[in-house]
């Protein structure tokens, strides 16, 4: 393995690379052009950032990016990985795999030719080629700008003014000691475990579910497959956080690479790496699910009820404070005369600058399910176990009777009157495919949505924006929500903003073009413009060795939806001023706006280059997508052929099995 590791070190030294003295000037000469603000940036600092490259940030950074793939990518693409990198080490391959560019080994080449090879990769008409441009591009990008070298720092975070996660957990370490801490059993392979009810997973279904039957008397045991981590113990280390709470490392590629997943695999799921916003499913939204598919207890009174003891347990209440982002972004909305408003956060009415809370919120602030319902469920005396990973449900006669589960490699048989489950639209489905259920509803692990998010950002020269700052989501506009008069469109919103992801979620064209735009991240608002899937194509599968797989395609209506917040988006940020304002389309050059913003959205040259932006189009080969929100993949349904569980939740398959999780949503709900 010696030369792919040879190999995955000139990649990552490709993507960031340390640039010579011509391509420093001019990097210097656009940067100080475009730049003018009260941050001090020094020549140094900028110097270190351009010869910053990640063989020397993290020596052996090819073998940890080996390592990485290993533990998330499926055996069989891992083999196709492979044979690519094996190939790129030597004089043929690379030719053969560059389409002629270079006849050499990919690491002997000069930079002009590595760069042109990884281009040659990303727009290869094959998808698995595709798919490792991608995978090579994030693994890389968080681990040069999202880990800390032995001295605990990265030399590319002055230039970029991040202050790391340093500050903020000096900041919230006496609130964050105050925070409650729960007890795990210690479950053993040779003992036996019985239960009236056994809930499997911890987020925001598995909360609730634990916290109302414990309370009702029942005997109950909540098991979650990731691990906890205190408030008071929080890294907030991009590389760290992510690897440590989020699904495959948040590595999670569909089939050909088009779109990638985040999604919460911690003590309180999603709830323990959410970004605050706590908006109520719309009526539209539950007269849909009323009138379309038979549920009538979402239109009614007492889900309402429900809703709003939930609502009430977690806090939720008005945003204090907008960071700078938000407040540019709700003022260019206002301008424009566009609906937009402030989003509800799940943080009892307390001001919550946490920007790192995407790894976990530091002082506790937010009213997660770790801290709440499941706070609720232990003193009712409920009983934990993390770390375990549910294999599949066991059941008898057509009934459910416990669960076999696995620990350090241990098969753990937890028995139970009744089981509950809450992993996720990505792993309910995975843990229902592998129960041998004769009579599997074939809705298991369809109808799959994902609240398809793609961004825009506009760069403000003249304004600290320190997009890292701050309360994460705070701002929502719903212009171009509705386009079809059923409420299927895109909200646009302020997303969470941290080195590696938000430079992992652009264009990459080259080093010096990647470094010159990074530069810009202390003065840039991001957009995520989210949309509420409607004709996009989505499933849950298993492979050969019972591991969950994605399928999903874009639909038309959908990329539309996209289009239409782009327009929208980029529109509101000229409005509150920037200066330059671009897409993560990798063929359409960012706008340069040099006129007032009225005179701008008024000229030819604004519609000329919304015109390129239509005609680009949401190519997911050629633009980031990704998702947060997954929702639907164990439909309920009125009627047995339409779904997997019935109104009340439990399976039409098995009795006594019942899902808690988003996985039942008929359709997508458009907000979080």
């Amino acid at each position: 393995m010696a030369s792919v590791v040879q190999v995955l070190d000139s990649i990552a030294d490709t993507f960031v690379a340390e640039l010579n003295n011509e391509q420093t000037s001019l990097n210097n000469l656009l940067y100080t052009k475009e730049i003018s603000t009260s941050l001090h940036v020094t020549e140094q600092d900028r110097e270190e950032f351009y010869r910053f490259k990640p063989s020397s940030h993290i020596p052996g950074i090819g073998k940890l990016i080996l390592e990485y793939m290993e533990r998330n990518v499926p055996k069989d693409k891992l083999g196709s990985i492979l044979l690519v990198l094996k190939s790129l080490s030597t004089s043929l391959g690379t030719m053969v795999i560059s389409g002629g560019i270079g006849f050499r080994p990919f690491y002997e080449l000069p930079l002009a030719k590595r760069e042109k090879v990884l281009n040659a990769l990303q727009h290869s008409k094959f998808a698995d080629l595709r798919l490792l441009f991608r995978v090579f591009r994030l693994i890389t990008l968080i681990h040069s700008y999202g880990t800390v070298d032995s001295n605990g720092d990265n030399k590319a975070w002055n230039a970029l003014k991040y202050d790391g996660p340093n500050r903020e957990l000096q900041k919230n370490s006496q609130s964050a000691q105050k925070v409650w801490r729960p007890e795990f059993l210690d479950l053993k392979e040779s003992d036996v475990y019985e239960y009236d009810v056994v809930v499997v997973g911890s987020g925001a279904g598995g909360g609730v579910m634990a916290a109302e039957l414990s309370k009702a008397g029942h005997k109950v045991i909540l098991l979650e497959k990731g691990s906890y981590c205190h408030p008071s113990e929080l890294s907030l280390v991009e590389y760290n956080s992510l690897a440590g709470f989020y699904e495959r490392e948040a590595g999670y590629y569909s089939e050909d690479g088009g779109i990638f997943v985040l999604a919460g695999r911690t003590w309180g799921g999603g709830t323990f790496v959410n970004w605050c916003a706590s908006l109520e499913l719309p009526a539209i939204v539950r007269q849909e699910w009323d009138s379309v598919f038979g549920l009538e207890h979402f239109s009614s009174p007492a889900f309402q009820e429900s809703f709003d003891v939930v609502s009430e347990k977690i806090g939720v209440s008005q945003p204090l404070k907008f960071n700078n982002s938000n407040q540019l972004f709700l003022d260019g909305c206002n301008k424009l005369g566009y609906q937009v408003s402030a989003i509800p956060q799940n943080t009892a009415g307390k001001e919550h600058e946490c920007g790192h809370c995407t790894f976990g919120c530091p002082s506790g602030t937010k009213q997660s399910s770790s801290i709440t319902f499941i706070h609720d469920a232990a003193k009712n005396g409920c009983h934990f176990a993390c770390e375990i990973n549910v294999d599949k449900v066991l059941h008898q006669n057509g009934k459910a009777t416990g669960v076999l589960a696995t620990k350090n490699g241990r098969k753990i048989t937890i028995k139970s009157k009744k089981v509950v489950l809450s992993c996720g639209s990505m792993n309910t489905p995975v843990v229902l495919q592998n129960s041998n259920i004769s009579n599997l509803s074939p809705h298991v692990g369809q109808n799959l949505r994902m609240h398809p998010v793609s961004l825009i950002f506009g760069v403000f020269p003249d304004r600290d924006i320190l997009p890292y700052k701050g309360g994460i989501m705070t701002t929502i506009c719903n212009q171009v929500a509705d386009l079809d008069q059923l409420w299927y469109g895109a909200r646009l919103e302020v997303p969470a903003s941290q080195p590696s992801l938000y430079i992992g979620t652009q264009a990459w064209k080259s080093a010096s073009d990647h470094k010159q735009k990074f530069l810009n991240w202390p003065h840039t608002v991001s957009l995520i413009a989210l949309t509420r899937d409607k004709d996009s194509v989505g499933r849950i599968f298993v492979d050969r060795e019972h591991k969950g797989r994605l399928d999903w395609k874009l639909g038309k209506h959908d990329a539309k939806s996209l289009l239409a917040a782009f327009e929208v988006g980029l529109a509101a940020l000229v409005a509150a001023g920037a200066k330059k304002v671009f897409t993560a389309q990798i063929d359409v050059d960012p706008f340069d706006v040099t006129q007032s913003p009225e005179d701008t959205l008024k000229s030819k040259e604004w519609k000329d280059y919304l015109e390129k932006i239509k005609q680009a189009g949401i190519d997911p080969t050629k633009i980031t997508v990704f998702s947060a929100h997954q929702m639907g993949s164990c439909r309920m349904s009125s009627k047995r052929e339409y779904g997997v569980v019935k109104p009340t939740g439990e399976s039409w398959d098995i009795d006594g099995l019942y899902i808690s999780d988003a996985s039942v949503f008929p359709t997508a709900s458009g907000v979080k």
